[in-house]
């Protein structure tokens, strides 16, 4: 699980800076320091790499939004919607890059992101 680890984080900071289209396993292997078979081990080729780096980053968000259903309405939005907003400035590259670029209109993308956000 390291590597995998390693390459979707290798792959969120070229996501971050450069569109999509432009990224290719091979670019993702160097960065992360990996051999182009593994990342297509892992990923089936670079359209799941984005799907990775995706759902990780809904991971992240479902991580920190910890105050439920237990604790006051206004409470508990201060505190998800704050810590929310914190994982998205902190990989705010990779967001716009994945909300404006061009594969935001991928259905399977536009679902993670949408359940991430709910």
């Amino acid at each position: 699980m390291a590597r995998r680890r390693q390459i979707v984080d290798a792959a969120r900071e070229l996501f971050a800076h450069r569109p999509y289209g432009t990224v290719t396993t091979a670019d993702v292997a160097e960065a992360a320091g990996v051999a182009r078979s593994l990342v297509h081990h892992y990923f089936d080729g670079i359209r799941g790499v984005c799907l990775a780096v995706v759902a990780d980053g809904a991971a992240a968000l479902a991580t920190v939004r910890t105050a439920g259903p237990e604790t006051p309405l206004d409470e508990r939005l201060a505190h998800n919607i704050a810590a929310a907003l914190d994982v998205v400035a902190a990989n705010r590259e990779t967001w716009l890059a994945i909300a404006l670029g061009t594969q935001a209109h991928d259905p399977e993308i536009r679902s993670i992101a949408d359940f991430a956000m709910e």
